[in-house]
């Protein structure tokens, strides 16, 4: 919403908390008989339109930008994790999460010395089914709000 302000833009409906679900809740009497349609990204779950359609919505999606995997990790960063040289590693989505492991693991990276930061709990059980332990975990579910976990968690 302040973001919208900037251009002098009113968004209609902010959400609660900045999830999926939360967002769905507070457009769902909003939208029966309505015609959605959703940018977004390429990687996302299918959580908002389900709960569109179940609150009487026609909704459609375009996907407006993608998300690719590397296929690496720089050799700086796998030098500074095998060193203790990296703390933490923050994880905002699901992909994200999902993504360290893999790296991890066809790199041999340990990650052993280094804590992990989720963004949600989303993401927090996308790291966990890939096999990551989480320490931290936003309680608002922003960039901020995951700076603030790591931050207590260092406390």
């Amino acid at each position: 919403a302040e973001a919208l302000a900037g251009y002098r833009l009113r968004a209609d409906v902010v959400p609660e908390s900045f999830r999926a679900e939360a967002l769905g809740e507070a457009l769902s009497a909003r939208v029966e008989g309505a015609r959605v349609l959703w940018a977004r990204a390429s990687r996302g779950r299918e959580v908002l339109g389900e709960l569109l359609v179940e609150a009487g919505a026609s909704f459609e999606q375009v996907v407006t930008y993608r998300n690719e995997d590397v296929i690496a990790w720089p050799s700086e960063t796998l030098e500074r994790l095998a060193s203790g040289m990296i703390d933490w590693i923050g994880l905002s989505s699901p992909s994200i999460a999902r993504g360290v492991a893999r790296l991890a693991a066809e790199s041999g990276a340990s990650l052993d010395s280094t804590r992990l930061a989720s963004i949600s709990p989303v993401t927090s059980q996308a790291a966990r089914d890939a096999g990551l332990q989480v320490s931290a975990e936003a309680v608002n579910y922003t960039w901020d709000g995951l700076l603030e976990a790591i931050v207590a968690a260092e406390s």
